[in-house]
């Protein structure tokens, strides 16, 4: 890949740096023993502060969005989520 732009001038080096990737998750659970059996209730919440989170950006030098962020579709870039579990041992 060339850095040497159309109208001759050169691309830096290293030109584009992301935001950093902020998460905070929270679990908390709940051990109930019934006889021989015991149950546990979960509770999770992940991005807890619903920070958005990009995790590709435009680096093509020239385009129009260069340096807007891109849509990621990995767990690690999602909004704020919640998730429900219950565990039964015996």
């Amino acid at each position: 890949m060339s850095r040497v732009r159309i109208d001759r001038s050169i691309i830096p080096r290293n030109n584009f740096k992301g935001r950093s990737l902020q998460r905070l998750d929270l679990r908390f659970s709940k051990e109930i023993p019934v006889g021989h059996v015991k149950l546990v209730g979960i509770a999770e919440m992940f991005n807890v502060s619903n920070h958005p989170n990009y995790g590709s950006y435009n680096t093509l030098d020239g385009s129009s969005g260069f340096g807007q962020p891109t849509q990621n579709l990995s767990t690690s870039y999602l909004p704020r989520v919640w998730q429900l579990a219950f565990r039964v041992s015996f």
